[in-house]
């Protein structure tokens, strides 16, 4: 066990507030510290703006949670926003609200406003760009106005911290600090209590997946478009792409228009993606932007090689050559000529699945992390 130092542990319970319920990257951040911060006993209640995946979780685990309405719509923005401070002031004085996501950060402008006393602390979790800005980019500027007036922020990746720093000033650069994404392990902690290793895969076609949002930021279009250079190369694969978004009609029509209906399937949300990862041979990330990438940790435990955009935030997990193989970013040839490389060299896979264990062991829970939101919570105390 780590010791505590008194001097950065801090006495109160934590409020979780997410921007999610859905089986995204947000929602699992915040079931994942929740039930952290459930074990030390530190959580007061976990905020979701709808049932969903989120809620199931912590149902399961025995985790106060409750239901708000969140919406920054200009019909329901004032009526959310009254919500939130009702419910900001009726939790106990020494609770610190922990915001996850743009829509809670703005709801709780007014809260901060008129509850100067209470601690407001953030964790950022994805680029200013990235989904839906606003006119005019107003979701980004508000977003930066909010940020500078709580007490700490957290990033979940180095180049999300020094994005984040650039926004508010170099001046509150000692408020921002970095805290990366873990997983709880699934395969990989099978595999070292000797249960056995996971599935084979189907020796027959050879089987790619993706994970995420069908939005553009994700680049399942470019995705796509790799998928059909490989078809005329010969290769005869089939890629699964699971998630749900406003980018799927736009996305059928593609796979339509390539002509390769019969090798790329929309195939939904899979709540349980963790268990059906283990059937693939790669899992590519083909962001545009991400700031961190979870399901990249979620594939090294799994044992699944992954080929990913050679952007910022995926970089500090997939570095090419050694946990994966990275192509430059929107460019469906490169990414083509990464996936012919893993399904042709035996030697490339093994080594990156080997790597990608050692990755996966600096991002699994414990001490260490716990001691790390210790000391953001006590330092949001004394700012």
């Amino acid at each position: 066990m780590v010791k505590v130092n008194k001097d950065r542990d801090f006495d109160g319970q934590i409020v979780l507030i997410s921007s999610s319920s859905a089986a995204v990257g947000v929602s699992t951040h915040v079931y994942n510290l929740a039930k952290m911060l459930h074990s030390a006993g530190k959580i007061d209640i976990v905020v979701c703006p709808d049932l969903g995946w989120l809620t199931d979780r912590l149902k399961d685990c025995g985790i106060p949670y409750t239901v708000m309405q969140m919406s920054y719509r200009p019909a329901t923005f004032a009526v959310s926003a009254v919500s939130m401070l009702k419910f900001v002031q009726s939790r106990p004085s020494k609770s610190i609200i922990h915001l996850h996501g743009r829509c809670p950060l703005f709801l709780s402008g007014l809260s901060m406003l008129l509850n100067p006393e209470m601690p407001f602390v953030a964790t950022v979790h994805q680029f200013s760009q990235a989904g839906r800005p606003g006119i005019c980019g107003w979701k980004t500027h508000m977003e930066t106005l909010f940020l500078k007036h709580v007490k700490r922020i957290c990033c979940v990746s180095e180049a999300l911290r020094n994005e984040t720093i650039l926004r508010i000033g170099l001046g509150r650069s000692s408020r921002v600090q970095t805290i990366p994404n873990w997983i709880e392990p699934f395969w990989h902690q099978k595999a070292l209590c000797d249960t056995g290793p996971p599935p084979r895969r189907d020796g027959g076609r050879r089987r790619i997946c993706g994970i995420g949002r069908l939005v553009r930021d994700k680049g399942f279009d470019i995705l796509i478009t790799a998928i059909a250079g490989l078809k005329t190369r010969g290769y005869n694969v089939i890629c699964d792409i699971y998630g749900d978004g406003p980018e799927a009609e736009d996305l059928n029509r593609q796979i339509f228009a390539l002509g390769v209906s019969e090798s790329v399937v929309l195939s939904g949300v899979e709540n349980n993606v963790r268990r059906v990862l283990v059937n693939y041979e790669i899992l590519v990330i083909p962001s545009r932007t991400e700031s961190f990438g979870i399901t990249a940790l979620e594939a090294f435990d799994a044992s699944v090689p992954v080929v990913a955009s050679d952007i910022e935030g995926l970089r500090e997990l997939v570095i090419h050559g050694y946990s994966g193989m990275c192509f430059k970013s929107e460019d469906p040839n490169s990414l083509a000529n990464a996936l012919e490389d893993l399904l042709e060299d035996t030697d490339i896979r093994q080594s990156v699945i080997s790597n990608g264990y050692k990755v996966l062991d600096k991002h699994l829970p414990g001490d260490a992390f716990l001691q790390e939101y210790r000391e953001f919570y006590a330092r949001s105390l004394k700012a």
